[in-house]
């Protein structure tokens, strides 16, 4: 069975796929599952999902997230794409630890998967829309990946979770060359999150001096009551306010002195 789902392009299996093919008891399918995961040809990622690890793949005895990720968040019935860091490299920033993945889905949460050679973090997002979600091209099929303008906007409402702003510049800077301004309008009034087209807004006007862009989001929130935010959560030293934005600088970031 393995066998035939490999040659079918398949990186994985599940255990109510066996249950209709096998006319076995329990008892002997779960065994074996137990000895093909002790050959390690298999590893359990979640109750009754499992990925097949060809012998490319043996010496790390685990797969790219890229392989198996659709099949993994179709078996759970849930909506998904690759974010953040995982997303941008995708789109050609290249700052991506290997194996550390980040994948963004809706309530209810996930808990992480944390095996000996992978990690993947599941955050929430209420809401999401497929005109910010694109296709990418894998091995064994297609993968829901966020827009570069998604990406930017993603980086900045979850920062707080993924090493603060600053770790998040330097992708954001490597993924401007893909970010399309009438894009970024769009995706801003979808985001339904004010702070986070405040914050990103004033980055990309006075940390990037990218008016372009900047200016497309604050059209964005024209129509919006915006208040002060603190650029950074946890900033203790108020640096300065900036007015247009209403974000209070209070994270020393190398060149961003403005007000």
């Amino acid at each position: 069975y393995v066998f035939k789902a490999r040659s079918m392009g398949k990186y994985s299996i599940n255990l109510e796929d066996l249950r209709k093919y096998f006319n076995v008891s329990e008892k002997a399918l779960q065994q074996s599952l137990f000895r093909l995961k002790v050959k390690k040809t298999i590893v359990q990622l979640r109750q009754g999902f499992y990925i097949i690890i060809p012998p490319e793949y043996s010496a790390k005895s685990m797969l790219p997230l890229y392989l198996f990720i659709d099949d993994l968040m179709k078996y759970l019935g849930r909506d998904y794409y690759l974010g953040l860091f995982t997303a941008a490299s995708l789109h050609g920033a290249s700052h991506q630890q290997p194996m550390q993945y980040q994948v963004i889905i809706k309530s209810p949460a996930l808990r992480m998967i944390k095996l000996e050679n992978i990690q993947i973090t599941f955050s929430v997002k209420t809401n999401f829309n497929s005109e910010d979600i694109v296709k990418k091209k894998s091995d064994a099929g297609y993968l829901n990946v966020s827009s570069p303008e998604r990406t930017i906007l993603d980086l900045i409402y979850f920062n707080k979770n993924y090493g603060g702003i600053s770790r998040s510049l330097s992708i954001i800077d490597e993924l401007l060359e893909s970010v399309n301004k009438k894009n970024l309008y769009d995706a801003a009034l979808r985001y339904k999150s004010t702070p986070t087209v405040q914050r990103l807004g004033y980055l990309l006007e006075v940390y990037f001096k990218n008016e372009i862009l900047s200016d497309s989001l604050f059209k964005a929130l024209a129509e919006d009551t915006i208040k002060f935010v603190a650029l950074a959560s946890g900033g203790k030293r108020i640096i300065g306010k900036n007015q247009k934005w209403k974000v209070i600088q209070n994270l020393e970031l190398d060149g961003l002195y403005d007000t």
